[in-house]
């Protein structure tokens, strides 16, 4: 595929809403599926695909946002397959909270994912279907990737690699820290 990832290119922008359309048919059962659910099923999907399949879904940008990764471009792209009614967003209310669920108009196009890809999609949904958007967004903050970046700051894609330190290693940190006289 051969995708510039990190950058919100024609492209990716095409794939995101793509892969936005997938999953909210996926999701359409699911009572708590929203926004912040969305936002957290195409991050997991595309980072899980980079450290899984060598390349990620979209390539889109991700920020770390208050509620965890988001595309950067996200709302663009709803905003655009609402304009070309390929999707609405209904906004209801769940539990108390304003909920903005993504609802497709027409089917994904076929052929942008492989199969393999899909199933990458499939496990991450699977993987979260009882949640709620909140415990998702929860899930999301245990990344070691969502944690290192300041708010809004980019999120790459090779953050997938990285493991949070065991309390050992953390107070060897510290130790040499302290020893280097950076503490």
């Amino acid at each position: 595929m051969g995708l510039n990832f990190g950058e919100d290119t024609r492209e990716n922008l095409g794939r995101l809403g793509e892969l936005m359309l997938y999953v909210a048919s996926k999701c359409h059962d699911d009572r708590a599926f929203g926004a912040t659910k969305l936002n957290k099923i195409l991050w997991m999907a595309d980072f899980r695909a980079f450290e899984e399949l060598g390349e990620p879904l979209t390539g889109v940008r991700y920020r770390k946002r208050q509620h965890g990764p988001v595309a950067a471009a996200a709302e663009a792209v709803k905003q655009r397959l609402s304009a070309d009614n390929a999707a609405q967003v209904l906004v209801s209310e769940y539990y108390g909270r304003e909920q903005h669920r993504l609802v497709p108009l027409r089917e994904h196009q076929g052929g942008v994912f492989s199969q393999e890809q899909l199933e990458v999609v499939d496990d991450v949904i699977e993987s979260l279907k009882d949640f709620t958007g909140t415990e998702a967004s929860n899930v999301s903050h245990e990344s070691i990737a969502w944690r290192v970046p300041p708010m809004r700051a980019p999120i790459p894609y090779e953050a997938v690699f990285l493991s949070m330190p065991t309390d050992d290693e953390v107070a060897v940190a510290r130790q040499y820290a302290k020893e280097q006289g950076w503490l």
